[in-house]
């Protein structure tokens, strides 16, 4: 990639970028943690399981060699004795092997921060591009590798060092004493050893993991231009969105226009607002709004209510306060319920003196409630 291209990549990383990341395998990772925690692990089980381990490996050296010395040993008695010592060394080597694999699991679930993925283990044919290896050998990239693999072993290799400096005094003065001396120095020193280069390799370890976070926060980083892209494709492209708004914006003007005829009254403003109401005690216990409007499409509610005879009312206080406060669907705010009652009393009065009156049609239109 060109270093100009690596300069336009300003934006962190989004959270879909990392997951797509995560699922592919790439992950911070650095092999001198798990160096570091076997080494350490090590050190603390032969601590702990080094007097057991060495007299179990001492009874079964013991064991094999006197019945290896033994007169009139068979061909099957050899394969049983085999067989009967690979078990009991098996088993007196059990708990050292256990917390070895056991910590070489964790330390890598840590690094995979709990992925679990088959997709780096397919094959990668780029990986055969001999251009690329070439680069990623003795590019910077290959030559940063080869200065940490030199100081790491520097720094290891004194550590080492020191501790077999301090060792070599009881290591001198084994001559002069039993078989049994050399298992617990051996034992001692070695642990020593182990701890010394594992705390060393820690050190070490937490520098390279701070090292490959950085660079997999560098690598992931995306430009202006990705950013956007990915949020089209995620969220949907802003102008689409926009278009879905207005047509649902336009079903739902239609469907409200349709039934405003059903409405029990409208209540007006006298021009700007419009708000039908309905009241069906099947559906609410409460009038509720079956179509609200501003300007044009208060205009357009009056002229359906009009046409299908429903009564326009003109209240203005309860018309702000009823488009101020309620939806299409809404029922009506208990604060408004008396103002209400007052219009659908009216419009009821108005429609039982029209009916009173023999031939007259009844009154679509009243001007204002009482």
């Amino acid at each position: 990639m060109s270093d100009s291209s690596e300069q336009d990549k300003t934006e962190a990383p989004t959270p879909r970028k990392r997951e797509e990341a995560a699922k592919e395998g790439r992950l911070p990772r650095s092999p001198d943690v798990g160096a570091a925690a076997l080494l350490l692990a090590a050190a603390l089980a032969i601590g702990t399981t080094g007097p057991g381990l060495a007299r179990a490996l001492r009874d079964i050296t013991g064991t094999g060699l006197g019945f290896g010395s033994a007169a009139g040993l068979t061909a099957p008695g050899a394969v049983a004795l085999v067989r009967d010592l690979g078990w009991k060394a098996l088993a007196a080597t059990a708990g050292f092997l256990a917390a070895l694999s056991g910590t070489a699991l964790l330390v890598g679930a840590a690094q995979a921060r709990g992925t679990l993925t088959l997709q780096p283990l397919a094959p990668k044919f780029s990986r055969l591009n001999p251009a690329t290896n070439v680069k990623r050998v003795v590019g910077a990239e290959g030559l940063m590798e080869g200065a940490k693999g030199v100081v790491k072993l520097v720094v290891v290799g004194y550590a080492v060092y020191a501790a077999l400096q301090t060792a070599w005094p009881d290591l001198t003065a084994l001559a002069e004493q039993s078989p049994r001396a050399l298992v617990e120095v051996t034992r001692r020193h070695g642990v020593r050893l182990l701890a010394n280069a594992g705390m060393t390799a820690l050190v070490l370890a937490a520098l390279d993991y701070g090292w490959a976070l950085w660079k997999h926060e560098r690598d992931l980083r995306m430009t202006k231009e990705e950013v956007k892209q990915e949020s089209k494709t995620q969220e949907g492209d802003p102008m689409v969105k926009q278009r879905m708004r207005a047509l649902g914006r336009q079903r739902a003007r239609q469907q409200m226009m349709k039934d405003v005829p059903r409405a029990d009254v409208v209540v007006v403003n006298p021009v700007h607002i419009a708000v039908a109401l309905r009241y069906d005690p099947g559906v609410a216990p409460a009038p509720y709004v079956v179509a609200v409007g501003r300007r044009k499409v208060a205009e357009r509610i009056k002229e359906l209510a009009f046409a299908a005879r429903v009564p326009v009312v003109e209240n203005v206080p309860l018309a702000r306060a009823l488009v101020a406060s309620v939806k299409v669907g809404m029922v009506i705010p208990a604060e408004l319920y008396l103002a209400v009652a007052e219009v659908l009393a009216y419009v009821m009065r108005q429609r039982g003196d029209a009916a009173g009156a023999a031939g007259a049609p009844n009154a679509p239109h009243a001007r204002s409630a009482a």
